[in-house]
């Protein structure tokens, strides 16, 4: 009896303490998101959202980036497949068959019904966002919504950005985003930097994945002049990138016999980096706002360089 007892006092004292732990990170979580810290507004958001009921087969996918000063949430929510739309709209039994026969729905009603799903959940992200409380943290709210897909011409996986409703969203026809890309989130950044290059006369890309939460790849540049194999890395860092990162790239460039080299970064390059990039001479630094500029020019994106783990 008495170790029954001593049992059940030892899972009573577990129980509360995992509750006293789980009470406490709300309260952490509720101070930092009345200071208005980006990180906690966007975590407490993201568990409201994906909280909101939806059919089983639809799955809930977001990002955000919440801007502070402008009370601005922007969301980057992934859609559904046109596939989600079946294509059967109703099945008729025929008795003297003993059968059941299926209608298929008409091209055109799948397409229409689509476009209407991906309003209705553009809207609908919109929705819960303004009804999350308390109301004064965002004013304002923007929603990018894209499908994962593959390019019916290569075959290779992509995601066009679909943040207006796109005069044909069953054909995955990309528009341009009403708001643009938080480069703190690996996939857009990974997915810009590769975007930009190529606007800039990369071909030929080859990515690898990076160790410290970047982009590796081997390009070419069709160049006739400064043309040749580049490699280039990008690091998504919220501090100086070290010097050890340009001597690396280097290393890289020797052993692929890369005629440039260029390394990227969200933030800046110490002095001891620009001078042996200076002294190597083929290699070039991208620093967060040259970036920026850089985005501007070839792709239209002034995009948000908000903060990363590096």
């Amino acid at each position: 009896m008495a170790g029954a007892e001593f049992r059940h006092a030892q899972a009573q004292e577990s129980r509360r303490q995992e509750v006293d732990r789980y009470n406490a990170q709300v309260d952490d979580l509720e101070r930092r998101v009345k200071a208005r810290t980006p990180e906690a507004v966007e975590d407490y958001y993201e568990l409201l959202v994906e909280a909101s009921p939806l059919p089983d087969d639809i799955a809930v996918d977001i990002e955000l980036a919440y801007q502070p000063d402008a009370r601005k949430l922007l969301v980057v929510r992934e859609l559904p497949p046109i596939e989600i739309i079946p294509e059967t709209r109703e099945y008729t039994y025929v008795k003297t068959r003993d059968e059941i026969t299926a209608k298929p729905r008409p091209v055109k009603e799948v397409r229409q019904r689509y476009a209407d799903l991906v309003a209705q959940l553009v809207l609908r992200t919109m929705r819960d966002v303004f009804e999350v409380r308390p109301a004064e943290l965002v004013d304002e709210v923007a929603v990018n919504a894209h499908v994962s897909t593959r390019n019916r011409a290569t075959g290779r996986p992509e995601r066009p950005f679909n943040a207006l409703v796109s005069p044909h969203p069953w054909d995955l026809e990309a528009v341009r985003p009403i708001f643009d890309p938080d480069l703190s989130k690996p996939f857009e950044f990974e997915v810009l930097v590769k975007q930009l290059f190529e606007a800039m006369g990369m071909k030929s890309w080859v990515t690898q994945a990076s160790r410290d939460d970047g982009l590796d790849a081997v390009a070419v540049n069709e160049d006739p002049i400064m043309g040749g194999v580049c490699v280039i890395q990008a690091k998504r860092y919220k501090n100086t990138v070290e010097p050890d990162a340009v001597r690396a790239l280097a290393a890289v460039m020797d052993d692929k016999r890369a005629s440039r080299g260029v390394l990227v970064t969200t933030s800046r390059f110490g002095k001891a980096s620009h001078d042996f990039a200076a002294r190597h001479g083929r290699i070039q630094l991208i620093e967060g706002s040259h970036l920026k500029h850089l985005l501007l020019e070839y792709l239209s994106l002034d995009a948000l360089l908000g903060p990363t783990d590096g």
